[in-house]
């Protein structure tokens, strides 16, 4: 893990998470999104809607879209209303639970903000995190894992996920083991 909180507050993150409002521990969220230039997309939508206002002190995990992956989406972005871009990055947050990589179980489903399920997909020592509506092989795949945030954690995708909402011919997965956000407990 590379820790941000580390560099401001040394190794009493835990202390600090207890001490400091939850739009503190979230502003630190942001600055380490927004440090990276190939987040800087992600960053701007997360100010933009207000993403991070949500988030809960009891942890978090945020998969965030490179650049390339919102030009790669650039044509169906264009098409969503303001609410379902909110929607769209609601999915892409679980709000009340840190998982690492190593807990993102190959076939597992996992309630995402916004109450959609993703699933985790490995295929050749590669895990991938899958919306509804990712077309089978075209998966967002995870490039940069356990970016560790005071409160949090942060996923790198190569793509968007996108949950299947935005497509009326989607069809309903009706597998068991899905989990719930609050903490990977079966529902």
């Amino acid at each position: 893990f590379s820790f941000v909180c580390n560099l401001q507050f040394g190794s009493h993150c835990e202390a600090v998470s207890h001490f400091y409002s939850d739009s503190f521990l979230n502003s630190l969220l942001v600055d380490a999104v927004c440090a990276r230039d190939d987040l800087s997309t992600f960053c701007e939508f997360i100010n933009y809607y207000g993403l991070i206002d949500g988030l809960s002190s009891n942890g978090w995990t945020v998969f965030a879209p490179n650049n390339e992956a919102f030009l790669l989406e650039g044509d169906f972005l264009d098409t969503l209303k303001d609410s379902q871009i909110s929607d769209l990055l609601e999915f892409h947050v679980i709000n009340g639970s840190t998982i690492p990589r190593s807990e993102l179980k190959c076939k597992s489903k996992i309630d995402m903000m916004n109450g959609i399920s993703t699933r985790t997909w490995c295929r050749n020592g590669a895990r991938y995190q899958k919306g509804g509506g990712n077309p089978v092989g075209e998966e967002p795949k995870l490039i940069e894992t356990n970016i560790a945030v005071c409160g949090g954690v942060v996923h790198v995708l190569d793509k968007v996920m996108i949950s299947g909402n935005y497509n009326d011919d989607v069809i309903k997965d009706a597998d068991e083991g899905v989990f719930n956000s609050r903490g990977l407990t079966k529902i």
